[in-house]
């Protein structure tokens, strides 16, 4: 018999046995009782049979409790805006809740506020203001800095800290407000914060 036809049947014969072989149920083991990792988005119910096969890809699975899945820093206690010094006289502001929640206050308040937003940075939890003096002019003294250019951004940027998250103010140049102007804008903001709050019954 030539090597051809050696090879030939050899390929015939592997074909006909992984056909074989992928018509069968596969049989699944695996330890219910053994520990997951944290990463397990469905862990398998323990309460199942130790075997599964292919053809029953459907497992029943435990109802989901709201319990289970809710944030540990998603509390239900009242907002509270604390105001910090530091050794320059600037404020800044630290909220008891998380960053994401904090930015979702933080732009209501500056859209209620109606301040001019220049650009909203959610990936580094910057928000850029392109007036500083936003707290203490009207529409048209921000009109008149417009035009004159009397006028130098400011970022409000969100400082993620342990039970809490910090609110402070600097120049997109990284230069600190002027004492008057951090005091104003951030006391503004944090009766802001506040109200809007207790309008919304939170």
């Amino acid at each position: 018999m030539s090597s051809d036809v050696r090879t030939l049947l050899a390929l015939l014969t592997c074909t006909l046995l992984l056909a074989a072989c992928g018509g069968r149920p596969v049989n699944i083991e695996y330890q219910p009782d053994a520990d997951h990792s944290g990463g397990d988005w469905y862990p398998i119910p323990v309460d199942q049979a130790r075997t599964v096969t292919s053809d029953d890809s459907t497992l029943p699975r435990p109802p989901l409790r709201v319990a289970d899945v809710t944030p540990d820093d998603d509390r239900q206690d009242s907002l509270s805006v604390e105001t910090v010094s530091d050794s320059f006289g600037n404020i800044s502001l630290e909220v008891n809740r998380n960053a994401s929640l904090t930015w979702e206050l933080l732009d209501a308040a500056v859209t209620r506020l109606e301040w001019p937003v220049a650009d909203r940075n959610r990936s580094e939890y910057r928000l850029e203001l392109s007036d500083p003096d936003i707290a203490g002019r009207g529409f048209f003294g921000r009109l008149k800095a417009f035009f004159t250019e009397e006028r130098r951004d400011v970022q409000l940027i969100l400082v993620p800290k342990v039970g809490v998250t910090g609110i402070s103010a600097e120049y997109s140049d990284d230069q600190v407000l002027s004492s008057e102007e951090n005091q104003r804008l951030m006391t503004q903001l944090r009766n802001e914060l506040l109200q809007g709050q207790t309008s919304q019954g939170q």
